[in-house]
């Protein structure tokens, strides 16, 4: 960043040209002119007022209050360094991201912001649960006594879908780890696998009918790698080892690890071994061949589970999350309130990534111009304008949040544990892609949560002359941000967006597509609805939607998080729906329950908002995925016993899923 000087200038000094500066004038008074020549100066901006040339020239002011608090130029700077390819596309966690954080944080120390992070930092730092890094450095996998040392990438891997961490404990043969009594097999019957490395068969036993619902030539759900981890979860296992099966015809190839699929994680840590080393462990048991269990298998039809005395297993998975980071800044008020104002934007994006729908395509650089370094930007100006301005009533905070495009996780973090006081934020004002109003379809959502946004937002944008839509509906958009988080504890919240675009998630939203002019009047906007509501005598009020039409207009089924009409269609998808929103980011253990939608199976049941579902037919739950796996055993027509746990109770309740007759039924995975 290039140095700047700060003369002697005083507070009160610079509040008299904040103070000139938002009054229309057609000329620049000379006394601002006087004023501007002493503040701080940049090569290119002056406090983002002016352009240090124009001054110099002695320049007449602009007429509208934006020409003179805000700069293009200057936005579009923030835009074109976030959404360079030196950053990668911003992936949560990842070194690019990472940059993007110390940039913020950087423009709000050069302002004299507070930092209101941890510790007396910028930066709020959390465990991004949605991504996973494997350092094989740190992975390994030992079995005392056994002669052959396992090696990473020849006779081993962690699988993309493990937990993170390490397991030991003693090692079992589990069969093809399928627990199915529907078909009269059960891998577990009469075996305990509690507190063991269960070493398991890929696939399922084979039927003699091709046409089969188990073990024909199309696999069943109990095939899955997701349904045979949370069975050897459910019945304790420490650890998932699983080797191909002879039937798949294939060479014995070990599952390569691939970010995409490392997003996914199931319920306990899960490695994938060859056959050789297979035949290793129970040839030290004392066992048959993985080829003669299978075949014993196959010709009985029966299962084989058996403890592999005397072995034990050690794992390092080698797996651990990134960590991601808020940025967080303070703009203290006068003294005479406690309570905040919150302005925010999620810094992050996709990362360096095949196109959307086109996973077998090679990886770009996914920049994210307008989706958000237009909103990061906006956060950044604001701050500026507001803190070379007069002292406000109220405290405003400013904060870019991570991981908004793995779930909302930064945002849901910062509410979930805020490092300062949440219960004095009055209201919250959202940027997330504000890049294109060039379109014309500017819209703010949230107006009707706050009792007093619509005079204010009006009386602000005919001051800038913006054009904007105001749904009265919480809109498919509305949950699809940040500030869904805070609306969620309470909080009346506005959403600024001009909607999306045909470069929206592809690695063609870069910055030269940024309408910057149109962004910057939405900031100056923006910024006069935040000083007046900082300044108000009386905060808004918070007005809440009626949550079973929030959760039908939001375009988003229940449950999955996929529209009605793909719910129930894809192979493997759960059959039933519950009737839950889930929580965006459930740490566990179990799924919290963000909203029940009305007439479900979860509403009949009497579930809330809160509950923290633990247990599913007797399926422990760890997180989403858990969730929705043991989902998928159930059928239109069946009762299922569903375990929450709601402050310190624990209570089952039976959720009861409408009859084929009466619900569409999805097809059979």
């Amino acid at each position: 960043m290039p140095p700047r000087t700060r003369s002697a200038l005083g507070a009160e000094g610079v509040g008299r040209v904040w103070e000139l500066a938002i009054t229309p004038s057609r000329q620049a008074p000379a006394e601002l002119v006087e004023l501007l020549m002493k503040l701080w100066v940049r090569p290119l901006v002056l406090v983002g007022i002016y352009c240090a040339s124009s001054v110099a020239s002695g320049a007449t002011a602009a007429s509208s209050s934006a020409a003179m608090l805000f700069s293009p130029d200057t936005y579009l700077e923030h835009v074109r360094y976030l959404s360079d390819d030196s950053l990668g596309g911003r992936l949560a966690g990842s070194e690019g991201g990472g940059s993007a954080t110390d940039y913020v944080a950087e423009q709000f120390r050069e302002l004299g912001l507070k930092p209101a992070g941890v510790a007396g930092t910028f930066f709020q730092p959390f465990e991004v649960r949605a991504l996973k890094n494997l350092d094989r450095d740190a992975a390994s996998f030992f079995v005392p006594g056994l002669a052959h040392e396992p090696r990473l990438g020849e006779d081993w891997t962690p699988m993309p879908f493990t937990q993170a961490g390490d397991a030991e404990g003693p090692l079992a043969f589990a069969g093809y780890c399928i627990e199915a009594a529907d078909f009269g097999y059960d891998d577990f019957d009469g075996f305990d696998a509690d507190g063991k490395v269960l070493l398991a068969l890929r696939g399922e036993p084979t039927a003699a009918d091709p046409q089969a619902r188990f073990g024909g030539e199309s696999p069943s759900s109990h095939a899955l790698f997701a349904t045979k981890a949370r069975v050897a979860a459910s019945h304790g296992a420490r650890a998932l080892l699983i080797v191909n099966d002879s039937e798949r015809g294939q060479p014995d190839e070990l599952f390569l690890w691939r970010d995409a699929e490392s997003r996914t994680t199931y319920d306990l840590p899960m490695l994938h071994v060859s056959r050789v080393l297979a035949d290793m462990l129970l040839s030290a048991a004392g066992e048959p061949s993985i080829a003669e269990l299978e075949e014993q298998i196959e010709r009985a039809c029966a299962p084989r589970s058996r403890d592999l005395d005397p072995l034990a297993a050690r794992i390092a998975t080698g797996v651990t999350h990134p960590q991601g980071r808020n940025v967080v800044a303070l703009l203290p008020g006068d003294g005479t309130s406690d309570e905040l104002l919150i302005v925010g934007a999620h810094h992050d994006h996709v990362g360096t990534v095949p196109r959307m729908f086109r996973s077998d395509a090679e990886a770009e650089i996914h920049n994210g111009a307008d989706d958000n370094a237009s909103g990061t930007a906006g956060v950044i100006e604001m701050a500026r304008a507001l803190a070379c301005g007069p002292t406000l009533r109220r405290s405003v905070l400013f904060m870019t949040f991570d991981a908004e495009e793995l779930g909302l996780i930064g945002s849901h973090r910062f509410v979930d544990s805020p490092t300062v006081d949440l219960s004095k934020a009055v209201a919250m004002v959202n940027f997330d892609m504000i890049g294109r109003a060039d379109n014309g379809n500017l819209t703010i959502f949230g107006v009707p949560t706050g009792d007093s946004f619509r005079d204010v937002l009006n009386a602000a944008a005919e001051q800038t002359g913006l054009e904007f839509e105001a749904p009265q509906t919480a809109g498919m958009l509305f949950r699809q941000s940040d500030h869904a988080s805070f609306y969620d504890a309470d909080i009346p919240v506005l959403f600024a967006c001009t909607m999306l675009h045909p470069q929206y998630h592809q690695p063609e939203d870069d910055w030269e597509l940024v309408d910057s002019e149109g962004a910057v009047q939405i900031v100056e906007t923006m910024t006069n609805v935040v000083s007046s509501l900082a300044n108000a005598s009386d905060p808004p009020a918070f007005v809440k939607f009626a949550p079973e039409a929030e959760v039908r207009r939001r375009g988003r089924s229940a449950d999955a998080g996929a529209s009605d009409a793909a719910e129930a269609t894809p192979s493997g998808m759960p059959r039933v729906r519950l009737g839950i929103m889930p929580s965006y980011e459930d740490r566990g253990p179990g799924v919290l329950v963000d909203s029940v939608v009305e007439g479900t199976p979860a509403a009949r049941a009497g579930l809330r908002a809160g509950d923290r579902i633990v247990k599913l037919n007797g399926a422990a739950i760890s997180d989403m995925y858990g969730y929705m796996n043991a989902l998928k055993d159930v059928k239109p027509g069946d009762q299922a016993e569903v375990t929450v746990s709601r402050g310190s109770d624990t209570l089952t309740v039976t959720a009861a899923f409408p009859a084929p007759e009466s619900a569409p039924a999805a097809s059979e995975p």
